[in-house]
């Protein structure tokens, strides 16, 4: 009866929890600025629609992977979940001669959720580089088994 009673010590959530967070190697944390992610991407001719500028639906995909990227980098997590696009503003036109910068940026924390910023600059082969695209994603953290 007393190994029952010792093992039974053992198996309890808080003996459970504690030898996991044992084993699982401490992780530095990483600032809201060393999370920034920039990528740039040069579009293809299967990019472009018949006014030769490339597709609205993949300049969003290609934010939404930036953004995810970033997240995954801050939380030192890869299960994490986009839930919402917000605030998506198309100011210029991404043509073929176009190549692209995007900038994303963790600007809002919370348990659970992140709010991540990704703006982008268009960068012509001749002439100067703007701004055209910025759309706030918010993110959802979860863990291995899919809940947050």
């Amino acid at each position: 009866q007393e190994e029952v009673d010792r093992r039974k010590d053992d198996l309890s959530v808080e003996s459970v929890r504690a030898k996991e967070e044992e084993r699982r190697p401490r992780r530095e944390y990483l600032t809201i600025q060393q999370s920034q992610v920039i990528l740039r991407k040069q579009n293809l001719p299967r990019h472009l629609n018949y006014n030769s500028t490339v597709f609205g639906g993949d300049i969003l995909r290609w934010m939404e992977q930036v953004a995810t990227y970033c997240a995954r980098r801050f939380t030192g997590n890869k299960h994490v979940l986009t839930i919402s696009m917000n605030r998506v503003s198309f100011k210029h036109p991404l043509t073929p001669r176009d190549a692209v910068d995007m900038r994303a940026s963790v600007v809002y924390v919370r348990t659970y959720i992140l709010e991540v910023e990704v703006v982008v600059f268009l960068d012509p082969l001749l002439g100067e580089t703007r701004q055209s695209h910025v759309g706030h994603f918010t993110i959802l953290n979860l863990d291995g088994l899919g809940f947050k």
